[in-house]
């Protein structure tokens, strides 16, 4: 039976039901929109950043969070060029 990313987050939710992975979260376009050019200006041309590591690290800093986590190394390495804490991978 395959999992949906639904099945996995409830796994987490039963393993750590303390813990938030996930919650629901407005970004507004306008501003998504406006840091994502920025960024893209900024970074793209020197560093090959694709769209999905350009919005991933602007919606994080839109939401206000100071650390980042994702298993892509491209994304990994923008948000750390963008000054967010990055936990190693093990």
């Amino acid at each position: 039976m395959k999992k949906t990313p639904h099945d996995s987050l409830r796994g987490h939710q039963l393993l750590y039901p303390t813990l938030e992975f996930v919650r629901p979260a407005q970004v507004p376009y306008s501003r998504l929109k406006e840091r994502f050019e920025e960024l893209a200006l900024r970074h793209t041309a020197k560093h090959g950043f694709r769209t999905y590591d350009l919005l991933h690290v602007v919606s994080a800093q839109l939401l206000g969070c100071d650390t980042f986590w994702s298993f892509d190394l491209k994304a990994r390495d923008l948000a750390v060029l963008e000054g967010l804490r990055v936990p190693a991978l093990a």
